[in-house]
């Protein structure tokens, strides 16, 4: 990958480096107040890491991503909305006395999820956005265990998005058995081949 590929998807590395050294953090250290810190932080940083896009859009990442100022624009929404959940949740995990500090790991790696399903210009790259954010939600749906409808919410949700997922990865083999193709231009340039020879 080049500088300017790195530079593209810096708030997707940002992020992923940030959750990585979450999980140290609270392997070595459990302390709520430092990890929230830490988290706020790393969402920051990935804000004004948008402000260092490259200068020609759209960038193509090939072969699985494309960053355009339609991505950026709602990359800064998903990191604007996850910095205000971290910053409200912060007074309400306080209060309990469950474990806390898991929840911000989730919290990255379903933001990171979120934005890899932005940029994706492949089938490949859409199905790993995807599942990233999906695992982290099952995660985080029942993670208050204390309530007895958490634990039912994320088997729910876990037994769901399994099965969506098996049908979504049939539609794609299907797509890939006629177009020959996964990516997303390709595919619409088929279809356009198609719509001609109709």
């Amino acid at each position: 990958m080049s500088p300017k590929d790195l530079l593209a998807l810096l708030p997707i590395l940002i992020l992923s480096g940030a959750s990585v050294i979450a999980m140290l953090m609270v392997a070595v250290r459990r302390h709520h107040r430092v990890m929230h810190a830490f988290t706020v932080a790393a969402f920051l940083v990935a804000l004004l890491a948008l402000f260092r896009q490259p200068d020609v859009m759209p960038y193509f990442v090939a072969p699985l991503f494309v960053v355009d100022k339609f991505a950026e624009f709602n990359t800064g929404l998903i990191l604007a909305a996850g910095l205000s959940v971290l910053l409200l949740s912060y007074n309400y995990f306080e209060q309990r006395e469950e474990r806390k500090e898991e929840y911000y790991i989730l919290l990255l790696l379903a933001t990171v999820g979120g934005i890899v399903l932005l940029v994706s210009r492949h089938f490949v790259s859409l199905f790993l956005g995807l599942e990233t954010m999906s695992i982290s939600l099952y995660g985080l749906i029942a993670y208050l265990r204390a309530r007895e409808r958490s634990d039912e919410a994320g088997i729910k949700y876990l037994l769901l998005a399994a099965l969506s997922s098996a049908f979504l990865l049939f539609g794609m083999a299907l797509v890939y058995a006629e177009s020959g193709t996964m990516d997303f231009v390709g595919i619409g340039q088929y279809l356009k081949g198609v719509s001609r020879r109709r």
